[in-house]
């Protein structure tokens, strides 16, 4: 038997292909005359009967032994599914998707502290200076965090002119 998924040959007895995992009994059809006679409706409405007295057939187990747990579960595919010592291999993931580590984050923090040069790198990385989808995402999220942090202090000092404070108050709130 061939799978039609991925074209490897497989026994007549596998339940799972051992090449890519896909169920073999899903891939092969019935034939004409058994699929025709399942989809023809009988001529006689009554024949129909209710719903729950007329169930489809169900599809007997196939003959032999058989295998019923998927390959990636069978001690002698494991091998074919895993890389070894559990990691994958570094051209799995494409350089514009490589994660930050997390002395990347600290490191870009630091960065994007400094005063001017730092939100300056933080616009460029932001919007689209960099190859890193990562990067550029975290430097959205700070950019995010940054214009929030603006709008608060910008509220609470609208709020303070609005019920009379000023420097001079504030010192003399400072002695009290």
């Amino acid at each position: 038997m061939v799978c039609k998924r991925c074209g490897g040959t497989c026994e007549n007895t596998d339940v799972f292909c051992p090449f890519c995992g896909s169920r073999l009994a899903e891939q092969s059809a019935p034939p004409a005359a058994e699929a025709e006679k399942r989809t023809a409706l009988p001529a006689d409405p009554e024949e129909l009967g209710s719903y729950p007295a007329r169930r489809i057939p169900q599809q007997a187990p196939a003959a032999g032994p058989s295998r019923s747990v998927p390959p990636a579960q069978r001690p002698e595919d494991r091998e074919r599914y895993q890389h070894p010592a559990g990691k994958a291999p570094e051209t799995a993931v494409p350089s514009e998707y490589k994660p930050i580590s997390a002395w990347g984050y600290v490191g870009y923090n630091f960065l994007f502290a400094i005063p001017l040069i730092g939100f300056i790198l933080l616009l460029v990385y932001a919007f689209g200076g960099t190859p890193s989808i990562n990067l550029r995402n975290y430097a959205r999220s700070f950019f995010c965090a940054l214009l929030i942090v603006l709008l608060l202090v910008a509220a609470a000092v609208a709020l303070m002119l609005a019920f009379g404070f000023s420097p001079e108050t504030l010192e003399q709130l400072r002695y009290l």
